[in-house]
């Protein structure tokens, strides 16, 4: 019975604030956990300049694209689902 409440009760993460550099500048913002490479401490952004396809890119945690950005991650503050 224990067992069954602790699975009924893991949550996946699915966003996560993070802080990472873009250029000189430190970032910190939520992003999805899918967009952060942490093998290679990178975070993954979408590489086009519309606003209107990053936030659909956003809301439907896509999955990084071999085109898309890479910044140097410096932590992972918090994930939550």
């Amino acid at each position: 019975m224990k067992t069954l409440l602790i699975s009924m009760c893991f949550i996946v993460a699915m966003w996560a604030k993070a802080c990472w550099w873009e250029g000189e500048n430190e970032i910190e913002d939520v992003i999805p956990l899918c967009w952060i490479d942490s093998a290679s401490q990178l975070i993954r952004w979408p590489n086009c300049s519309s606003a209107t396809e990053i936030s659909r890119l956003f809301q439907q945690k896509s999955q990084p694209a071999t085109d898309w950005l890479a910044f140097k991650l410096i932590k992972i503050k918090t994930t939550s689902g």
